[in-house]
């Protein structure tokens, strides 16, 4: 069996032929040119404005509204911590993805020994 025939499940292997290389290309010069000094310094948290604002305008929202980190983990940590509180019950599918069940432990949203956590099929 060739390796183009296996789909991979796995966790951080998205299928190639999902990526859009030439248009993140094109964006990426783009936004270099127009911003490089900007974009190669660090950020506060908000991150940068241009982009949150064509990503609000794109989902029809305003651009306070808009979170933009480096990842699914980062973003569901940053909402664990805001919205939920310590012993609060978290409804997870089963199987769930292992780093989100990870994540609302550290943020005490189950505890270890009994599993606050509440599995749904």
């Amino acid at each position: 069996m060739s390796n183009q025939n296996i789909i991979r499940l796995t966790r951080g292997v998205p299928a190639t032929e999902a990526f859009a290389t030439e248009v993140i290309i094109e964006c990426c010069e783009g936004a270099l040119r127009t911003y490089g000094d900007t974009l190669l310094q660090y950020h506060p948290v908000a991150w940068f404005l241009p982009l949150r604002k064509v990503l609000a305008e794109e989902a029809g929202v305003e651009h306070d509204r808009v979170i933009i980190g480096n990842g699914s983990i980062q973003l569901l940590g940053f909402l664990t911590e805001s919205i939920l509180s310590p012993g609060d019950v978290v409804l997870i599918e089963r199987p769930s993805y292992d780093r989100a069940i990870t994540t609302f432990r550290r943020a005490r949203m189950m505890d270890h020994a009994s599993c606050a956590c509440r599995s749904v099929p």
